[in-house]
């Protein structure tokens, strides 16, 4: 982190500053730091954790998750405030913005208003038109992969049931819930059949839990999906570990059990290992059986367990993992969202910017590290001097559009639109660009997961690797990201 200028910051100023964030304790383990360049101060989160209400069978590991969230809750928000010479914003302004954020404490999930769509190919833009005919290519490879397994449920009129919806600030699992209900309605289901029950990442915003549900509460459904997403793993196992323990109980009470698309990451292959036979010892348990050995009890489990992945080499790898159930390649249901316009807003004009820099800081991000040499970056490029920008993750838009909606809202597209140009790490800020006609840059991950999730959804059809109409391109490094979208300014005039 770059130290401002004891010229610029005095340190009394800075104490009193820092000391008053750390009296906030965020519910979501967020931490924030603040880069000003030309006329814009901006909060950058740093380091996003799902919240979580761990509820698992044994004993040891309810303990374990109820430390751990404690742990979480009582993190105090740090922050650090580079200023950089010559800034027109003051150091004043820099505290006020702070000083009037608010975390935001969640509604009722059923109470978020996610943003207003508009028709497909409403545009006489060509780079947009080219990704309407993709959006529309991918949502039909969706569907020919998953309905076969979902119609015949829809037709029944029962309930379905959705497991462990995402309700926190993580903009891109939210994105997945909603994209997933948009699916499930051009299936058949409408909102009042769709019910949901909480595990983890759903907070303390579940209605119901989960164990509650299927011992007390089943309306009479038989079919439930598990949250699709990045946490099919051990990269984020507070989560995943529920989804392991979920299999008996779901068999057992009569579910046919599909999880929406998903990355399949271990770090640890003796996690691995444990996971799959636990997995795989809960559905026989809960169909009845000592084990998955004989081919009844095989052609049983592949009937009722069906994956979906959204990359390639995590399909490959499940395929081996899970020969006793249904594998299925399948694009990223967010897909299913939008497509939107771009949002400018009259009141945060003065804030447009040439590049938003959207880039996580969390142990998925190979850049983090390079957040401060972005100016340098831009100033070696031939009238990159005059470039302005700013540097955003998601809960940034807590600071600049105030609200208690953590979930995926209009705030989430007027933040990406503030760049005519946006550079990012994250997949669903590469998606959401897509979807909003936002011309980005991607960098890819420490998992490679926007390149391999891209790369399943856009080989639906040829034309939806048509970066050069449709404006999007990848990146090996920040620096070639940053050289290609000021490329980008001057090659579509933005």
């Amino acid at each position: 982190m770059v130290r401002p200028d004891n010229n610029e910051v005095k340190r009394p100023q800075l104490v009193m500053i820092v000391a008053t964030l750390i009296g906030f304790v965020t519910l979501f383990n967020l931490r924030y730091s603040i880069m000003i360049d030309g006329d814009l101060g901006v909060i950058n989160r740093e380091g996003m954790n799902e919240p979580s209400v761990l509820l698992s069978q044994e004993q040891q590991q309810e303990e374990e998750a109820e430390a751990e969230e404690k742990q979480q809750q009582n993190m105090a928000l740090e922050s650090t405030l580079p200023v950089e010479k010559h800034s027109p914003y003051s150091q004043v302004d820099i505290a006020a913005l702070l000083l009037n954020f608010t975390t935001p404490k969640g509604i009722d999930p059923e109470d978020s208003i996610a943003p207003k769509a508009i028709a497909l190919f409403d545009t006489d833009d060509p780079g947009i038109r080219k990704r309407h005919e993709c959006i529309v290519k991918i949502r039909e490879r969706a569907h020919q992969q998953l309905d076969p397994y979902i119609q015949a449920f829809a037709e029944h009129q029962r309930p379905l049931l959705i497991v462990d919806p995402a309700y926190h600030p993580n903009v891109g699992d939210s994105m997945i819930y909603k994209g997933e209900l948009n699916f499930l309605k051009d299936v058949g289901y409408e909102d009042a059949s769709v019910e949901t029950c909480g595990y983890a990442q759903s907070g303390p915003f579940a209605k119901i839990k989960c164990r509650d549900y299927l011992k007390q509460y089943n309306s009479g459904s038989t079919f439930a999906i598990w949250q699709g997403g990045g946490n099919f793993g051990d990269l984020w196992y507070h989560t995943h570990r529920q989804r392991v323990a979920s299999f008996e109980p779901l068999m057992r009470n009569n579910f046919t059990v599909v999880a929406m698309p998903s990355s399949f990451h271990y770090d640890s292959d003796k996690v691995r290992q444990g996971d799959t036979e636990r997995i795989r010892n809960g559905i026989a348990a809960g169909l009845g059986h000592a084990n998955l050995e004989s081919e009844v009890a095989k052609q049983e489990s592949a009937a009722r367990v069906v994956f979906s992945w959204r990359e390639r080499k995590s399909f490959e790898k499940a395929t081996e993992e899970y020969p006793f159930a249904t594998n299925l390649l399948v694009p990223d249901i967010a897909f299913h969202l939008g497509p939107y316009a771009q949002r400018i807003t009259q009141q945060k004009e003065d804030l447009q910017l040439d590049i938003v820099f959207f880039l996580r800081s969390d142990k998925e991000s190979i850049i983090s590290s390079s957040h401060d040499d972005l100016r340098t970056m831009l100033n070696d490029l031939e009238g990159g001097n005059d470039l302005r920008f700013g540097v955003v993750d998601w809960n940034t838009r807590f600071a600049l559009w105030p609200s208690d909606d953590f979930l995926f809202t209009e705030s989430a597209i007027q933040m990406l639109s503030l760049g005519k140009v946006v550079i990012c790490d994250r997949l669903h800020a590469s998606i959401l660009s897509y979807l909003s006609g936002i011309p980005f840059v991607y960098i890819d991950q420490a998992t490679a997961k926007i390149t391999s999730t891209l790369e399943v959804a856009f080989d639906s059809w040829d034309g939806c690797k048509d970066g050069e109409t449709a404006m999007w391109a990848r990146a090996q490094t920040i620096e070639e990201a940053v050289q290609v979208a000021a490329g980008f300014i001057h090659k579509y005039n933005l």
